[in-house]
């Protein structure tokens, strides 16, 4: 199940879900930005594994065709189940096309250089993956819906504020505020962030900042500007699995197959 894009209400199809049916009827799941509250909701109440990855029209509608590392990611994942070690790609895009605008159907998007992944904090750690899109897997904080995740390499999705702009910095900063009194930050054993959407190098700083003030009193390793969400191209990442970060060897890992 390919999902065609995010969005805002995927909270409101919850209360609908046959979790049961789902637990017995496994698929593969595949989406990322809001559809982080069905991954959820999937994981807790059917204990199925799903991934984050590319949808439909964001990623598979690029033109002139798929963005190269987001296909491999894609591909090897699903039907090898594995890939280990997770490189950094080598240029990105976040270049905005309105899909609205005929013209825009037959454009390529320009794309930059890669300065690769940045350490925030030195370290190294291994835990299961868990993560989403803030403030997506917000609106599951409280409820039965929730992924606690305590002991786990945790992933922050950047997304935009409205569309074709960043996210407003003060307004992530309320954000992330609701998952440090949740204590996800004090118990986690490695924060892994994606490239924020159309974010600024000022905006990048001041990001850093904020996530450093959050995780002040932790010595846990904090990896940057990896190719997961809202920036293309992106990987396809299984949660719920066994991964490893790695300053000293500036690497990002699976450990594990989800293919038993």
């Amino acid at each position: 199940i390919l999902c065609s894009i995010g969005g805002d209400h995927s909270n409101q199809v919850l209360k609908y879900l046959d979790f049961e049916l789902i637990r017995n009827n496994p698929k593969i799941f595949i989406g990322y930005s809001d559809i982080s509250v069905l991954h959820y909701a999937f994981y807790s109440k059917a204990s199925l594994r799903t991934f984050y990855g590319p949808c439909l029209i964001s990623e598979f509608g690029d033109y002139p065709e798929v963005l190269k590392y987001t296909k491999k990611s894609f591909i090897e994942v699903l039907t090898e189940g594995t890939f280990g070690e997770i490189n950094a790609s080598e240029e990105w895009t976040d270049d905005f096309l309105d899909w609205f605008d005929q013209e825009n159907h037959t454009k390529e998007r320009a794309s930059h250089k890669s300065k690769g992944y940045e350490w925030w904090r030195e370290g190294h750690a291994k835990g299961i993956i868990v993560g989403g899109c803030v403030p997506s897997i917000n609106h599951t904080l409280g409820t039965e819906y929730w992924i606690d995740p305590r002991d786990t390499l945790f992933f922050v999705d950047i997304p935009e504020g409205s569309p074709g702009e960043s996210i407003d910095m003060a307004t992530l900063d309320a954000f992330l505020a609701d998952l440090d009194n949740a204590q996800v930050f004090e118990n986690i054993r490695g924060l892994i962030i994606g490239r924020p959407y159309r974010a600024s190098d000022g905006q990048n700083a001041q990001l850093k900042e904020i996530i450093m003030k959050y995780t002040k009193e932790h010595n846990y390793p904090i990896l940057y500007n990896v190719n997961i969400g809202h920036s293309s191209p992106i990987i396809t990442l299984p949660l719920g699995i066994s991964g490893e970060i790695d300053s000293s060897k500036n690497s990002f890992r699976i450990t594990e197959s989800w293919i038993k």
